[in-house]
């Protein structure tokens, strides 16, 4: 199907949330924290797949399963504190968009 060739004016060919006029920092930032969530969930989950891992059965093994467990382990650790501070954040966005509520209502 060919382009349009004369779109109306006021509708943007970017993808939705690249244009400055509809972004909204708190829901960036809720979604930015919903996929740490998921990530956080996956690494948990490849934590737990090792347990189902095959013995080790020799010296070469051993050492691929333990760096195997070491890189998910420091993952998980990452994605867990990575979650602590966009906890953190979510709680302090609250807090400026309340102050600054409580501010455009003492203005008016």
């Amino acid at each position: 199907m060919p382009k349009h060739r004369h779109p109306h004016p006021n509708v943007s060919d970017k993808e939705p949330g690249h244009n400055l006029d509809d972004f909204d920092p708190g829901r960036a930032l809720e979604e930015l924290h919903v996929d740490m969530q998921r990530i956080g969930a996956l690494a948990e989950a490849a934590t737990s797949a090792m347990e189902f891992m095959p013995r080790a059965s020799t010296p070469e093994e051993r050492r691929a399963n333990g760096r195997i467990y070491a890189l998910v382990s420091l993952l998980a650790d990452e994605i867990a504190a990575a979650l602590t501070t966009a906890d953190a954040m979510v709680v302090r966005l609250g807090e400026y968009m309340q102050a600054r509520r409580r501010a455009n209502a003492v203005r008016r």
